[in-house]
């Protein structure tokens, strides 16, 4: 018996043609049929199930998006909101990356990837990560709101932390 795979000329032919369509911006769900009204059912039924706050399976329908229209930054940003629901703060940051890529202008993503450093405890990153934004978008009002209330929290903690430890450092129990 042979082991090695034998591609026919059809299968060649369609792979060539399936390679090149995407690489003019064709997504996956307009090469095998899909339409507009699909892509839209689709987005709309996962949003309705994030509203109801069915994470898990919002996420499937938003993951599906992403495969079937793979150029759509909002399937990116629904999959990466699921995630971060359900706490999966590493998928949710490969998501808004992704976001990032396909749609640099829509800060919100790095926005949301701070947010998820924040919740993995990996401050000195998120921090950065909102020095930059806010440094970078300093028209964008809503994103400079967002991000100094996350600056403005991140050092009051600092803050309280050193106080808090020069005050241990201070008290007679500890030395």
């Amino acid at each position: 018996m042979n082991d090695d795979i034998v591609i026919d000329q059809t299968t060649a032919s369609l792979a060539t043609d399936i390679v090149e369509l995407m690489g003019k911006g064709v997504s996956y769900g307009e090469f095998i049929g899909l339409e507009e009204k699909h892509k839209e059912a689709i987005y709309k039924i996962a949003c309705i199930r994030y509203e109801n706050n069915r994470f898990v399976e919002a996420l499937k329908l938003f993951s599906l998006g992403s495969i079937q229209f793979q150029y759509e930054y909002r399937f990116y940003f629904g999959s990466g909101s699921c995630a971060k629901m359900l706490k999966d703060y590493e998928l949710a940051i490969k998501n808004f990356t992704v976001v990032k890529m396909l749609n640099p202008e829509y800060i919100e993503a790095e926005c949301e990837v701070a947010e998820c450093l924040l919740l993995q405890s990996k401050v000195h990153e998120a921090k950065e990560m909102l020095e930059k934004i806010k440094n970078e978008n300093n028209k964008n009002k809503k994103i400079l709101m967002k991000v100094d209330s996350y600056l403005n929290l991140l050092n009051k903690e600092n803050k309280e932390i050193y106080v808090n430890s020069k005050e241990e450092l201070n008290d007679p129990k500890y030395n």
